[in-house]
């Protein structure tokens, strides 16, 4: 009986990296990260799941758009956000998606995904600031525990460009 033989491995011609960012300020408050993430993610009627690569000083280097989902759910990988942040180097993520009914509460699969893409993160020495839900008037922020709106006291001008 003739032995099978593995395929011959093809070159993939896709984009593997995250997008680059040009240095911006410190995401030091979730209040900057929510807003900065906002202008990202836009007024879509979809849901989008986004992770921001962080440098070691809070400053944004990297992000990646993973999904965009119906009007009431997305749906997020682990591995995928993970390796966005390996490749980009860097020791923080933040992750966040929309919810275009405007409500910033996190559903209960939300909080699933973010305790597995938290352990997972953990594993590989990264660590997670930050999971959010933007909403119309408000977004939540897992680290501050709470329904925050986005007025962002003494807000740097490089987040008002969109105001």
């Amino acid at each position: 009986m003739a032995r099978a033989r593995c395929p011959r491995p093809r070159i993939l011609s896709c984009k593997l990296e995250p997008t680059r960012m040009a240095a911006g300020p410190p995401l030091d408050h979730p209040c900057y990260a929510a807003t900065f993430i906002r202008q990202l993610i836009g007024e879509h009627a979809r849901e989008q799941f986004v992770a921001l690569y962080v440098s070691s000083a809070h400053c944004p280097i990297a992000y990646d758009t993973f999904t965009m989902g119906g009007i009431n759910a997305v749906v997020s990988d682990p591995g995928a956000v993970l390796r966005g942040a390996v490749m980009s180097g860097a020791p923080f993520i933040i992750t966040a998606h929309n919810h275009p009914s405007g409500d910033a509460r996190p559903s209960r699969p939300d909080q699933q995904t973010w305790v597995l893409i938290t352990e997972s993160a953990r594993s590989l020495g990264l660590e997670v600031l930050d999971h959010m839900v933007l909403g119309a008037d408000h977004y939540f922020s897992a680290s501050e525990g709470g329904l925050r709106e986005y007025d962002c006291a003494q807000l740097p001008a490089e987040f008002r460009r969109s105001a």
